[in-house]
């Protein structure tokens, strides 16, 4: 899926890897993904091609939301897929 944003389209994929590639802050919340995940990849682009093919984008979304990585590119990605997110994770992001 695609979020339109301020700085235009951006794919779940590209979310994670400017996460991945954030400084120490934004690599540290993409290693806990990752670990939360059980992706062992020490690759990252790996490790992104087995997230985005492995889980869906909610159950993505949902882990990044519950490891409380609530950058504003997750939160607006979250916004767009809510019809497909649980009802405890709307209430949670006031969706």
């Amino acid at each position: 899926m695609t979020v339109v944003g301020k700085g235009g389209k951006m794919e779940l994929r590209e979310i994670l890897e400017n996460m991945a590639f954030d400084g120490v802050t934004g690599y540290r919340d993409f290693t806990r993904l990752q670990v939360d995940l059980r992706v062992q990849e020490k690759d990252i682009d790996k490790a992104i091609d087995r997230i985005v093919t492995e889980y869906t984008e909610e159950e993505i979304i949902e882990r990044l939301i519950e490891l409380g990585i609530g950058r504003p590119e997750v939160l607006e990605y979250a916004s767009q897929i809510r019809e497909s997110l649980p009802v405890d994770m709307l209430m949670r992001l006031s969706l």
